[in-house]
Formats: structure tokens, C-alpha cells, sequence
């Protein structure tokens, strides 16, 4: 499962709150890579994310029911908009699958210190995760703007309708 959106969506606060409610929550992959590498070319660090995703999902156990914040496909929109092509990401699509996709609508925007997209970029972003997993032939949940409980119990039911 994935759980997905662009910057300041709510991902890490539902997931949060997901995990600390016993799901099995992996946790943005690419921030600490972007963190730790500010002076790295986009190119640079798009590699290092694929690699890191690369290595961690062949860890995982394919039997567990994992939600992810983010999922490959998210890491080849990032590559487009940086006109970055890493061949390896689309064969790492192909080969891991999620059950669902679902996509919280953008809040207001916060500036993280980590990412410093803005709100055309943040919209832009939203618009282009939803095309890529449709193309992808996933049809994504869109979870709206609303309040933080209702946003959670609103992912709650859809995970729990789809057998989580």
C-alpha cells in the first residue's frame, strides 16, 4: 500500500499516526538521502534515492502488509521534473506492485527546511502523482482536505476495506 501526495499533504502525520496504531509504516525513503546530501546534483541524489529504495525493498517481505509514504512511481515524477531519466526506476516499477495508492490532496504549504517546493510547484506535483499512477493503471483514492482525525479515520477505512 502507498500513501502519497505532494509536499505538505499530510503523509508523515497520518503515517505517524498509522504507526503508532500498529500498522507496518516505511517512512519516506528519500528525505534523509535529500537531507544528507544538499550540495549533490539532482542527478546525484536522484541515484542515491534509487539506490537506497532499491535496496530496501529487495529486504522487505512481500507477505507483510506495508504502507509506504511515497512509492516508486512517486520517485519518477520527482525524475521528470528534474528532467533527470534513470532507466533502473521504471524496471523498479515494474517489479513492485501496491495493492492501493492513496492520494492526500495538498494542505497548506509549510516549508520543512528539507524541501522547499512552493504552491503552484506543490499543485503541479499533486496533478502529476495522480496521472503517473493512473498510466500506471493503479486507480488512486483521493483523500480531501479535511481535518486531521478525519483525514486518518477516512485512510483507516479505506485500508481496512481492502483488508488491512
Amino acid at each position: 500500500y502507498v500513501i502519497t501526495g505532494a509536499p505538505s499533504s499530510g503523509k508523515t502525520t497520518i503515517l505517524s499516526s498509522l504507526d503508532q496504531d500498529g500498522f507496518q509504516v516505511i517512512n519516506d525513503l528519500a528525505r534523509d538521502i535529500i537531507s544528507q546530501n544538499r550540495k549533490s546534483s539532482d542527478q546525484e541524489r536522484q541515484e542515491k534515492i534509487l539506490q537506497h529504495c532499491k535496496r530496501v525493498y529487495a529486504e522487505l517481505d512481500p507477505s507483510k502488509q506495508l504502507i509506504f509514504e511515497y512509492g516508486m512511481p512517486d520517485n519518477l515524477v520527482y525524475q521528470q521534473l528534474k528532467e533527470i531519466t534513470l532507466e533502473e526506476t521504471a524496471e523498479l516499477i515494474a517489479k513492485y506492485r501496491y495493492r492501493k495508492i492513496i492520494l492526500l490532496e495538498p494542505l497548506e504549504f509549510e516549508k520543512d527546511g528539507i524541501r522547499h517546493e512552493y504552491i503552484t510547484y506543490q499543485q503541479t506535483i499533486h496533478k502529476k502523482i495522480y496521472e503517473k499512477y493512473c498510466a500506471l493503471r493503479y486507480q488512486p483514492i483521493v483523500i480531501p482536505k479535511l481535518g486531521r482525525q478525519e483525514r486518518l479515520n477516512l485512510v483507516k477505512q479505506h485500508l481496512s476495506d481492502y483488508g488491512i
